[in-house]
């Protein structure tokens, strides 16, 4: 037998075939995987560092593809486990109160510090006061439009604070009592 005749003969063979051959591969390869289990991660784990952008990419690209099935998966598993969840993150707080506490407080403190850096170089409309911007304090132009008080600002995100805070001027806080009080004599 010839070369082309070997090679004509055994395409024809896997064609035949083509189902055992799947199922002894699978077999295989389910061996193999058994016995370097712990070659196999440690190769996909370098093969991760060593391509992490292109990992990245697919992992997005393939998020985008499914992502219907994915986000109803995650509900579904969320709603069979939702008193778990429940538990471990009751758990987890009175763990980490401490850690937790610091969050909170490091996340006023940078909203404190935008709240600032908003009002650095702005004045009171009225007065034009501008030595503390500290003092300076935010009063509705229509109240109206008012979604919530900035002063509870700590449960709202900062896109919505900018929005709010762009409804409101700066005033110092003399003219802001000033202007209450005669709103409320005027009525």
């Amino acid at each position: 037998m010839n070369i082309e005749e070997e090679k004509a003969y055994m395409k024809e063979y896997r064609e035949k075939n083509k189902d055992r051959i799947k199922i002894q591969n699978n077999a295989y390869m389910k061996l193999y995987n058994q016995k370097n289990k712990e070659i196999i991660k440690i190769r996909k784990k370098k093969y991760r560092e060593k391509n992490r952008e292109r990992t990245k990419i697919s992992n997005k690209r393939y998020y985008e593809k499914n992502k219907d099935r994915i986000n109803q998966r995650n509900r579904e598993y969320w709603n069979k486990n939702k008193d778990r969840f429940h538990i471990k993150s009751k758990e987890y707080r009175e763990r980490n109160k401490h850690i937790l506490s610091l969050k909170s407080k490091r996340n006023r403190e940078k909203l404190m510090q935008d709240f600032l850096s908003y009002k650095k170089d702005k004045c009171c409309t009225f007065c034009g006061y501008k030595e503390y911007p500290e003092i300076l304090q935010f009063h509705h132009k229509n109240t109206k439009d008012k979604s919530f008080d900035i002063s509870t600002f700590r449960k709202k995100k900062l896109a919505l604070l900018k929005t709010e805070m762009d409804k409101c001027i700066l005033l110092c806080s003399n003219c802001h009592s000033w202007l209450h009080f005669n709103e409320k004599t005027n009525l």
